[in-house]
């Protein structure tokens, strides 16, 4: 028996599966899994602690349920990521967010071409031609899909290769490529549910919720030079909002309350 088994004692009150979630659980803490963050297969981590794959599940499932550890399919049981967070009072880009919060973004490319707008928003964005320039960029974090990025940006990016595209996040093709820093930027964040396509792509199923973060940004003169969508899985993950100033004092119409 190995020295996993002897952690467990068979003559003890507690289930087996709670001694082992306590096992797993020190090892979590203490770093054993390392910055990939993958546990044993149930296989392994049954004949090493020799209980049944049915108490190894219990031990796990009591993990995921305290967050320690998250399950993903096909692919086994995980170190829980810690949660990202955007702010969103202060103009920062999605790649820029993610490596301020202590990660290091993949990020693969997987359009860079000319393509005509939406028809709603060719009167808004006023651009010459009635196009721009698509780019659609996928987001992993940890070895799992975060993101997907669809962004048209102004004609003039144009000039721009793939290659380039490649390895600038948008608001450095803008500031570093184009040399045209943006100045602002309309941000509106809702839920929607993933189709087909997407699904695909973050290895979700169709109709998942997704957060939606929509951007338009703008140069110094206020012209638009881009408008991304970016659908985002929404476990680990949440905007946040510094409000200062006075409260506001203004009192509602008692007439309009319900």
């Amino acid at each position: 028996m190995s020295d996993s088994a002897n952690m467990l004692r068979r003559d003890h009150g507690i289930p087996l599966y709670e001694q082992m979630a306590s096992a797993l659980r020190q090892e979590i803490t203490g770093g054993r899994y390392g910055a990939a963050g993958r546990l044993p297969a149930e296989a392994e981590l049954s004949a090493r602690f020799a209980v049944s794959r049915v108490t190894v599940r219990q031990a796990l499932d009591l993990l995921v349920q305290e967050n320690l550890i998250e399950k993903r399919h096909g692919k086994g049981s995980f170190v829980a990521s810690k949660r990202l967070w955007h702010e969103l009072d202060v103009l920062r880009g999605f790649y820029d967010e993610l490596v301020l919060r202590g990660v290091d973004p993949e990020t693969e490319l997987l359009e860079f071409k000319p393509r005509a707008l939406p028809r709603a928003w060719i009167r808004d964005l006023d651009w010459p031609g009635d196009g721009g320039i698509f780019l659609q960029r996928l987001y992993r974090v940890r070895g799992q899909t975060l993101a997907l990025s669809s962004a048209y940006l102004h004609p003039q990016a144009a000039i721009v290769d793939r290659v380039q595209a490649a390895c600038h996040p948008i608001y450095s093709i803008f500031e570093t490529l184009l040399r045209k820093p943006v100045e602002c930027a309309d941000i509106s964040i809702s839920v929607m549910l993933a189709d087909l396509a997407s699904s695909a792509l973050l290895d979700l199923k169709p109709g998942a919720p997704l957060l939606a973060m929509r951007r338009t940004s703008y140069l110094a003169n206020g012209s638009a030079c881009e408008r991304t969508t970016f659908l985002i899985r929404p476990e680990g993950y949440e905007f946040v909002l510094h409000a200062g100033g006075n409260l506001s004092t203004r009192k509602a119409d008692p007439s309009r309350a319900r």
